[in-house]
């Protein structure tokens, strides 16, 4: 396993991103890389994921907000994404996950900016969760929680088109969890309370 964290450094301008392989027992917990830059300045990191779960794969590479560099190094969509919204206060540090040819890009307090892939790139300006790793490169459906409407929405992963709104009274999602089919969604909200999304 890995873990990368971005930390805020004490009584400092600076942040520091890390990268840690993880072993059984907190001895065996390995620092592979780090990497300090200035808050103001900005960052762009990126994390390339295994497409199976299984060999542990994990490649992190970190660059300057340099559109030259990030095409260069990381393709064509990254600096698509990258190019569209490096204007943006939310993008001064932004985090993109890679799975193939997807990615989904966040910011340093996890907001959702933008989806993509080869042919589609779409950006988010609300306030939106995803809850979990597994759900940024969905078979299906991508699904966010817009958090200020309290509205579950649902994109084809595909096209990234908007296919299906859902808004309840009911339903304040902390978490949501599909089933593999995505055909069920558990909804949990922060009392523990349940709410179940299923299709007709």
């Amino acid at each position: 396993f890995h873990l990368v964290i971005r930390q805020k450094i004490k009584d400092s301008a600076d942040c520091v991103i890390k990268w840690y392989r993880l072993g059984d027992t907190i001895n065996n917990i390995i620092l592979l890389a780090s990497y300090i830059y200035r808050k103001d300045e900005g960052i762009t990191c990126k994390i390339r994921l295994s497409a199976t779960k299984d060999d542990g794969y994990l490649d992190v590479s970190i660059l300057s907000r340099n559109l030259d560099k990030i095409q260069r190094n990381w393709g064509k969509t990254a600096l698509a994404i990258c190019e569209e919204n490096f204007n943006d206060y939310h993008f001064r540090e932004s985090f993109l996950f890679e799975l193939d040819d997807d990615i989904a890009v966040f910011s340093d307090k996890g907001q959702l900016l933008a989806k993509g892939n080869r042919s589609t790139i779409k950006p988010f300006y609300f306030t939106t969760n995803i809850y979990r790793v597994e759900n940024m490169h969905p078979r299906k459906y991508f699904v966010v929680f817009e958090q200020l409407s309290r509205k579950v929405q649902f994109y084809d992963n595909q096209t990234l088109e908007l296919i299906h709104v859902i808004e309840s009274p009911h339903i304040h999602p902390w978490k949501i969890k599909g089933n593999q089919e995505q055909s069920i969604f558990i909804c949990q909200n922060r009392d523990g309370e349940y709410g179940i999304i299923t299709e007709m």
